[in-house]
């Protein structure tokens, strides 16, 4: 890997480490980004999380805001 997939790398896992700590982050793969918005998927339950990386905010699969608490109740076991 060189330097620059390695910082690219860290950056795409960073929205999600920021918000669910990194202990949880084991359990997503990280699937692609929108713009700022980064998408992981979770390997147990195949939901997604969508967070900007800009502003930490979650959202829906139709782009809709969601708060921390629905987005995790919805994508964890």
């Amino acid at each position: 890997m060189n330097i620059d997939n390695a910082t690219e790398t860290r950056e795409s896992w960073r929205p999600l480490e920021n918000a669910i700590g990194p202990a949880l982050c084991k359990d997503f793969m990280w699937m692609g980004q929108a713009g700022t918005v980064q998408l992981y998927k979770h390997i147990d339950t195949r939901r997604y999380l969508l967070i900007d990386s800009a502003t930490g905010a979650f959202y829906d699969q139709q782009r809709y805001p969601l708060s921390r608490e629905a987005a995790l109740a919805y994508a964890l076991p």
